[in-house]
């Protein structure tokens, strides 16, 4: 198992996936470029494959998301979001902890779980293992209170926890979902 050590203060982490939670959730109101309006939500079998800018993982989306700031902490971090229309969205983010030991990976996912879920006013529905190419991980959905699905693949890989969010009403959305969190790939 990965050796992380939380320490006694909150991850840094955790404030970053609040802030890109809070993005998908709807509190960003801007569009990015080449995101869908409101009345072209249907998924298309179009998708855009996006590469990490450090080459470290790629995963397809329906189109290009747009970096978004990030919260402080102590580690550095980076995030991306894309909005389709008012109810969709994804959203991506990366803290890198370089080499700074971390005791455990498993307390580490369960304090980005329960942060999202205070956060959102979401309500667990599920949560089970998500391992990804021998790495741990952790996959939760959540119902949130505007009646949307919030769903979040959590990894650790080499220092860097990644996380990957969906957050959709529609059941339409379903196979771009699942297509999203099933095109991760770690280089």
């Amino acid at each position: 198992m990965t050796n992380f050590n939380l320490g006694v203060q909150r991850p840094p982490k955790l404030a970053v996936f609040a802030f890109f939670v809070a993005v998908v959730s709807g509190a960003c109101s801007s569009r990015p470029s080449g995101a869908r309006t409101e009345t072209q939500a249907s998924v298309s079998n179009a998708r855009y494959t996006f590469i990490d800018p450090n080459g470290r993982f790629e995963c397809e989306l329906p189109s290009a998301p747009t970096r978004t700031p990030s919260a402080g902490g102590s580690f550095p971090s980076k995030a991306w979001a894309l909005k389709l229309d008012k109810e969709n969205a994804f959203a991506i983010a990366t803290t890198d902890y370089g080499t700074t030991p971390i005791a455990d990976v498993e307390r580490g996912f369960d304090g980005a779980r329960d942060t999202i879920l205070k956060n959102q006013n979401a309500t667990l529905l599920k949560e089970e293992p998500a391992a990804k190419e021998n790495l741990p991980g952790r996959s939760i959905t959540a119902s949130m209170p505007s009646g949307r699905t919030l769903q979040a693949h959590i990894y650790f890989r080499k220092g860097i926890l990644y996380q990957f969010v969906a957050v959709t009403r529609s059941e339409a959305f379903a196979g771009e979902v699942n297509h999203f969190f099933d095109s991760v790939r770690f280089r």
